[in-house]
């Protein structure tokens, strides 16, 4: 399952910052796979993630 570490991991190794609210990850605690999908497309060159 994608969580916002393994996101923010991939960010770090990229050198990006990833800022997300805290409001807005309590809001999609349990649904980051879904909500993340495109960005983890994008951030592995895989799509543009839209």
């Amino acid at each position: 399952m994608l969580s916002f570490e393994s996101v923010e991991e991939v960010c770090e190794s990229k050198s990006i910052t990833l800022v997300v609210h805290p409001a807005i990850r309590r809001a999609v605690k349990g649904y980051e796979e879904s909500f993340y999908i495109g960005l983890r497309c994008f951030l592995k060159g895989e799509t543009d993630g839209l």
